[in-house]
């Protein structure tokens, strides 16, 4: 297995997080964009972390059982 398989959800975890920590600023510094809260930078961070683990359960199981 090569690393390069894993990029593009390491890439999307690694957003999700970008977006968790701007939340989390937000929220403490009562910061507002617009509609844009820190609860829903939260929000976004959170669904896309989900994402990024949910596309590289896949990858790995996809590996696992193509070696069998």
């Amino acid at each position: 297995m090569k690393f390069r398989n894993f990029i593009f959800p390491i890439v999307i975890i690694l957003i999700g997080t970008i977006f968790s920590i701007l939340g989390a600023l937000f929220t403490i510094l009562h910061w507002q964009l617009g509609p844009i809260t820190g609860g829903y930078l939260l929000a976004i961070g959170s669904i896309t972390e989900i994402i990024g683990v949910i596309v590289l359960i896949i990858i790995l199981l996809r590996f696992y059982f193509r070696k069998r």
